[in-house]
């Protein structure tokens, strides 16, 4: 890359993370809600947040091609939408769709097109020909055991677990008054109240009963995502079994549901 090259992709990476880090702050401003106006310029994170966006870029500016960044434009479009209405549907409880949102939107897609570009081109041929050699290695204990080693992670951090939203009314039917209801599924009512009584009994503590079940939990829903993996990849879909991989290992929502004791995490399982 020559010398004048290099000063036009650092110019890039600074506007170019500026404009993306402004659209991140407005959006994690919508929890907030509207009539709240933290100073932003005193949190840090966001410096961090600016530093990584601008060598992202940096370095997307020595990969992108013409291919990765209509793929990444449309992706980055995408998601940023399907944040920013989330976002306002959770915490405005309505999608208040104005001139505004767009602008939000499209600086919020400008923080998510470098990252697009570059996962587009770590999924490139080149890129895959070592991890595809790799397969012949792995089992799916292997598998199990690395979604296990991630995942216990948030369990240890989170023990016993996240106790709350249907759970708690699940446990005061079984726990407390007695009066159960068909309203959520008394199979698993019964189970988390019953290990919640164990803990009691056995350890003197509704948390350790509570911590026994959420375990149980997160090797059932790990042993599930294995299933998956494995599946794919004795079809030979290999590219998408690492990407699967990723998506099971680096995403936050799987630590959260997989130590959240509510009905709908033994759900997905079973779905799968």
């Amino acid at each position: 890359m020559s010398e004048k090259l290099k000063k036009q992709s650092v110019i890039i990476s600074l506007i170019w993370a500026f404009v993306g880090t402004i659209g991140v702050v407005y959006y994690i401003k919508i929890g907030t809600g509207m009539d709240v106006s933290p100073n932003y310029a005193n949190n840090i994170i966001y410096y961090f947040i600016y530093a990584a966006s601008a060598f992202s870029v940096y370095y997307c500016c020595k990969v992108i091609t013409k291919k990765k960044a209509v793929f990444a434009g449309i992706l980055s479009l995408l998601f940023a939408c399907i944040c920013i209405i989330g976002a306002q549907i959770e915490y405005l409880r309505a999608i208040n769709w104005l001139w505004i949102t767009w602008i939000k939107v499209l600086c919020l897609a400008i923080f998510l097109f470098p990252l697009f570009v570059l996962l587009v081109y770590i999924l490139d041929d080149c890129r895959f020909k070592a991890a595809e050699s790799c397969v012949k290695n792995i089992s799916k204990w292997k598998i199990f055991l690395a979604i296990i080693v991630i995942w216990g992670i948030a369990y240890l951090a989170m023990f016993p677990g996240i106790y709350d939203y249907d759970s708690i009314d699940q446990t005061l039917q079984f726990l407390v008054t007695g009066n159960v209801s068909g309203h959520h599924p008394v199979l698993h009512s019964l189970l988390l109240s019953g290990f919640m009584k164990i803990g009691y009994v056995v350890f003197h503590s509704y948390e350790i009963g509570l911590g026994i079940f959420t375990l149980l939990q997160v090797l059932f829903l790990a042993y599930a995502a294995m299933k998956v993996a494995w599946f794919l990849l004795q079809k030979g879909y290999n590219r998408l079994f690492w990407f699967t991989m990723c998506f099971y290992l680096c995403f936050p929502l799987h630590y959260i549901m997989s130590v959240w004791d509510t009905k709908d995490s033994i759900f997905a399982g079973f779905l799968f």
